[in-house]
């Protein structure tokens, strides 16, 4: 079971290991392309879930209701070993109770965040739910321990899936960038939500930094969970010399000297290229209020979660502004004292990771509770 583009790239690999271990495993549920590559029928696409912010979610709800009565049914029919669930804990952790109601052993796979939100009974929750809990961040293991949680820390999956597909000089000629010039890589989101909020302000700081800097490229990584579509309107009435990717988000990120990139996993996918970055948040208006109540961390970035500072500039909700983003990548780009020391803070998180092998791991530990 997952719900965004993240889950469906980890789900994948999951998969593909714990096929390697046990050949003659089926798996069906929840995925997206990914996880369908990798041999799940899914019966939902993650474009149905697919959606960011506690308001938000409302939009949604009788469709979500309608999936969730709908894997509950398929669960009760029976043919169930175990269940897997990945992050999207506003789901998921209902789900997973409901199947060990049933009989059927659940595994969290990538907790959710607990450490970030002002919820400690969500960690009840999962601990009692959750026949075993996978972390991928050691930090987060007493969390789990302190309410009898079986947890287990297996490291980062990052750590085995960011990498290029081509080498910097094979990129920039495909791309069609010249070496020559600072290129700028801008990474909305996944979402639809995305989009809509971090795109325009996106669009506006290129055009300052194209004011500056006449010959900066900017490259956009389009998510496996958008169309071009999605993107063509808002890129058409801005009228800046911008490619589109699709589906090569570290390739787009190697030939990158900078990155604009919306709050999330993509955080962390930068850091590991160690690519100086500039994060964004924004919700809609009720959304962002009720994030405020919620969650407790101080930085909105995982990359500054994890150093415990602001490595990375953040800009959320009102305090977005293009002006101060732009200031930021241009004073980043062109003095490179700075740009070193921010590439060698980056480097610094590599080691907090733990060590690569997270789905393998992961896989022998599911196999052993099978």
């Amino acid at each position: 079971m997952a719900g965004e583009a993240s889950a469906d790239l980890h789900g994948a690999n999951l998969v593909k290991s714990l096929l390697e271990l046990s050949p003659d495993l089926e798996f069906y549920g929840v995925g997206g392309p990914k996880m369908r590559g990798a041999g799940v029928k899914t019966f939902y696409d993650i474009k149905e879930l697919n959606t960011v912010g506690l308001v938000e979610v409302f939009g949604k709800a009788l469709s979500l209701y309608r999936i969730y009565r709908h894997i509950l049914k398929r669960l009760r029919e029976g043919g169930v070993s175990l269940a897997i669930f990945i992050d999207f804990p506003g789901l998921n952790i209902r789900l997973g109770r409901k199947t060990k109601d049933m009989g059927i052993p659940p595994v969290y796979y990538i907790g959710p965040q607990v450490w970030a939100g002002r919820t400690p009974w969500r960690v009840r929750k999962i601990a009692r739910s959750f026949a075993r809990i996978l972390v991928i961040f050691p930090f987060e293991v007493p969390y789990y321990q302190k309410k009898n949680g079986q947890v287990e820390f297996i490291g980062h999956p990052l750590l085995d899936v960011v990498r290029p597909s081509m080498s910097k000089e094979e990129a920039r000629e495909v791309f069609g960038l010249d070496p020559q010039n600072y290129t700028i890589g801008l990474f909305p989101g996944s979402r639809p939500s995305e989009i809509e909020l971090l795109l325009p302000p996106i669009l506006q700081t290129c055009q300052i930094i194209l004011n500056t800097l006449p010959e900066t490229q900017f490259v956009l990584a389009l998510a496996d969970t958008l169309t071009s579509d999605q993107v063509e309107g808002p890129l058409s009435s801005a009228n800046l010399p911008i490619k589109i990717i699709e589906g090569r988000p570290y390739d787009v990120m190697q030939v990158s000297d900078f990155l604009l990139l919306s709050s999330g996993t993509a955080t962390l996918e930068a850091a590991l290229m160690e690519k100086p970055m500039i994060i964004l948040y924004k919700l809609h208006f009720f959304s962002w209020l009720l994030s405020k109540i919620f969650l407790k961390a101080p930085y909105l970035g995982l990359v500054n979660d994890i150093a415990g500072q602001e490595i990375a500039a953040e800009f959320q909700q009102y305090r977005i502004s293009p002006q101060k983003m732009a200031r930021v990548a241009i004073e980043t780009l062109q003095n490179p004292g700075i740009y070193s020391a921010k590439v060698e803070t980056l480097k610094a998180l590599r080691p907090q990771l733990g060590i690569p092998g997270a789905a393998r791991r992961a896989a022998q530990s599911i196999l052993e509770l099978l």
